[in-house]
């Protein structure tokens, strides 16, 4: 039993303030290669509340709970409106641009 709870509080202790689902609890990015993009709280809900999973949202790999799906769709949401905010780039690598010049849809320099 001493085992056992060393072991849980190691876990509990791994798990850092950070973000956090709408249920409060604190979410983590997947460990496994191919799910590092996940995110997970690792909370025991049933196989019922999580399907197609052995009962636990992650922590490192698979389905999510309810609540993290949620949280996964916002972060999205969000990097998608972080990327169309980008300023334009320059194509020509050698262009100087000089401040306050403005430069059209494909990165080049605007003429006058």
């Amino acid at each position: 039993l001493r085992a056992a709870l060393d072991a849980a509080r190691a876990a509990v202790a791994a798990w850092q303030p950070g973000p956090a689902n709408d249920d409060g609890c604190a979410v983590r990015l997947g460990k496994s290669p191919g799910w590092t993009h996940m995110w997970y709280c690792g909370r025991t809900l049933g196989r019922e509340a999580i399907p197609g999973s052995d009962g636990q949202c992650g922590p490192r790999d698979g389905p999510q709970c309810e609540s993290c799906r949620r949280f996964q769709a916002r972060e999205e949401e969000l990097d998608e409106e972080t990327e169309e905010e980008q300023p334009a780039t320059i194509s020509d690598p050698g262009a100087v641009v000089e401040p306050g010049r403005d430069t059209d849809e494909e990165g080049s320099v605007a003429s006058s």
